[in-house]
């Protein structure tokens, strides 16, 4: 058996540019790896049937990205092996941590790697796009600066720093959020040289504060004791702190109704 680690993001701003003839928008924001992890248990089986189990309460299998990245793998090499998979899922899910498109990237880079596949990284790139914007990121190993639809990288380092992130256990459905858009919430353009500037801008907190209560109460609570920003989407929150016992302290101070990880960023990571 083989066990992969698969990260979180943190979206440290997130600007929308425009909206593309693709019906995909333009985008730009800081990617920021975390060391909150799931995990991915990997068996090869002597037939060619996938298996695939997971420890989630309820039934994700209208939008498995596990099955998806292991099908498009085997649309684009031809490999046949029999998997058999799980998934142990520590990610909040439909919080903006990116879950589900790391465990996509987990498993395209495993595979590629155990099964002597013999993929590139673009390679891995241009399959993992095709299954959801995010996947790119947790591809290519680091923490990072994203333009276009969020496939056009570059390394970002903000050195060493902790995240208390919070989830008020809202889900929210990103492509609901993205049609809310309107022309006059698009934001300008910047540059790579001054990332540090624009952390903590995120263009969906209004609507995301006046569509739900709780992140608006979360955010304004944290805001009481730190800097508070919402990652992705939402409905997770987080705040960025020079010291470990920071994030421990305000951590206590806050409602238990809440879920709390305290984590450390990562510059460069790897799921094997």
């Amino acid at each position: 058996m083989y066990k992969l680690k698969s990260p979180a993001k943190l979206n440290l701003f997130l600007r929308v540019l425009s909206k593309r003839k693709d019906g995909f928008h333009n985008i730009q924001t800081y990617f920021q790896i975390i060391d909150l992890y799931d995990y991915i248990s990997i068996n090869f089986r002597e037939d060619n049937l996938i298996m695939y189990s997971d420890n989630v309460e309820e039934d994700i299998s209208g939008n498995n990205l596990c099955l998806k990245a292991i099908n498009s793998l085997k649309d684009y090499t031809g490999f046949d092996t029999g998997i058999e998979l799980y998934l142990e899922k520590n990610i909040p899910i439909g919080g903006g941590l990116g879950g589900g498109s790391s465990n996509a990237a987990t498993i395209l880079i495993g595979l590629n790697k155990l099964l002597d596949l013999n993929l590139n990284l673009e390679e891995l790139k241009e399959i993992g796009g095709s299954i959801g914007a995010d996947v790119p990121v947790f591809i290519s190993g680091s923490s990072s600066f994203a333009e276009g639809k969020g496939e056009i990288l570059k390394p970002a380092n903000l050195g060493k720093k902790y995240f208390l992130v919070i989830n008020p256990r809202i889900r929210v459905n990103t492509k609901e959020c993205f049609s809310k858009l309107r022309s006059e919430d698009f934001l300008e353009k910047i540059d790579y040289d001054n990332l540090k500037e624009h952390i903590g801008i995120n263009v969906f907190e209004k609507i995301l504060c006046e569509e739900y209560a709780e992140i608006n109460e979360a955010i304004n609570l944290l805001r009481e004791y730190s800097n508070a920003a919402i990652t992705g989407t939402g409905g997770c929150i987080f705040s960025i702190l020079e010291m470990k016992k920071e994030a421990i302290k305000i951590a206590d101070l806050l409602p238990d109704n809440y879920d709390k990880y305290i984590v450390s960023g990562l510059e460069k990571f790897s799921s094997l």
